[in-house]
């Protein structure tokens, strides 16, 4: 691979205009776009790439962002957002660093990205401050308790961004400074729901495992809490409880189910054909996230629909150093479709 030096030769112009030409935004310097594209193509033909931690360097006062997502539990709308958030910056031309976060290692990656010069961090996924009190029955993969003690200590000058908070749960959390948040209260959520539910004479309700937690007052019944399995994939899963439910009907009347993952909804309507029953004829059946293709199952999905406001109050916290609330709850949209109706 050449030098800077050496294309700068070959091409007959200065090094500072070839840096220029080769930066993340060239637009904000005084250079002909013939001349930017001449000397990107050169250099790409040549396997030249940047030095960017060089870069980053040189440009103290400019730091990478921090994007991280949870391993395990983010949904097509996390992955969705940091794929937007990574063409915002890449337009603002600030670098980033995309690192996964495997179960209870948050403060390590966090502390990572601190050794890379990071001082804002976005997170995408499900974040519980606090150890969930299913964790030491279900696997999770959520910070514990003693990881959030040291991410709070690291955050004395960082910016930690949470695009989906677990409410209610921040009356006693660790992470009383440089922490910000958006998210739904998924428990005032799921009581609205019943209470929707309720008013149309639909009472016998069974929910998986991730609901339950949410659900544990409305559903004192764990007759109706289909069994956890170590089966991390959420199409499979619906299958297998789709069996499960089919098992139940011997001895429990249900009038809907709700699964908190859209994908484990269309393998139980898959499943619950196998057995000769139908969604919404036998059971209603509602999901969560309200991913794009609900509105195109057969039938519809009814699902619970996440604001994603909080990314881009982030992201202008962060380019365009703005304030920002720093606890931000939005109101859950229940998207009704063909799978489980209510009368208004």
């Amino acid at each position: 691979m050449k030098s800077l030096r050496e294309i700068s030769k070959e091409l007959n112009l200065a090094p500072p205009t070839v840096s220029m030409c080769l930066s993340a935004n060239p637009g904000r310097y005084r250079l002909s776009p013939e001349t930017v594209k001449r000397v990107r193509e050169y250099a790409a033909s040549q396997g030249y790439v940047p030095n960017r931690m060089a870069r980053q360097l040189s440009c103290p006062t400019v730091t990478p962002v921090g994007l991280l997502i949870s391993g395990g539990v983010s949904s097509d709308k996390s992955y969705n957002g940091l794929r937007q958030t990574m063409d915002e910056l890449r337009i603002a031309g600030r670098e980033f660093i995309v690192q996964i976060v495997p179960w209870g290692k948050l403060s390590e990656v966090v502390a990572y990205l601190k050794g890379m010069r990071v001082k804002d961090i976005i997170y995408y996924g499900v974040f519980k401050d606090r150890t969930p009190s299913y964790v030491c029955r279900f696997s999770n993969d959520q910070p514990m308790k003693e990881d959030i003690a040291k991410l709070a200590k690291l955050l004395k000058d960082m910016r930690f961004f949470a695009i989906d908070y677990d409410f209610p749960i921040k009356e006693d959390t660790l992470l009383t400074q440089n922490f910000y948040c958006w998210g739904i209260d998924r428990k005032r959520c799921m009581a609205r729901l019943f209470q929707m539910l309720e008013k149309n004479g639909k009472t016998s309700i069974m929910c998986d495992v991730g609901s339950f937690h949410l659900m544990e007052e409305m559903v004192p019944d764990t007759r109706r809490v289909f069994r956890y399995s170590n089966i991390f994939d959420a199409y499979l899963q619906g299958h297998i409880w789709a069996e499960e439910f089919v098992a139940t009907r011997k001895y429990l009347k249900t009038d809907v189910v709700i699964l908190h993952n859209d994908y484990s909804c269309i393998s139980f309507i898959d499943g619950l054909r196998n057995y000769g029953l139908k969604v919404p004829d036998d059971v209603e059946l509602i999901g969560f996230d309200n991913l794009e293709f609900c509105n195109y199952s057969n039938p519809r999905l009814t699902s619970i629909e996440l604001p994603g406001d909080g990314i881009q109050q982030a992201l202008d916290a962060i380019l365009n150093d703005r304030e920002v609330n720093p606890v931000n709850i939005f109101d859950a949209k229940i998207i009704w479709r063909e799978s489980a109706t209510i009368t208004q």
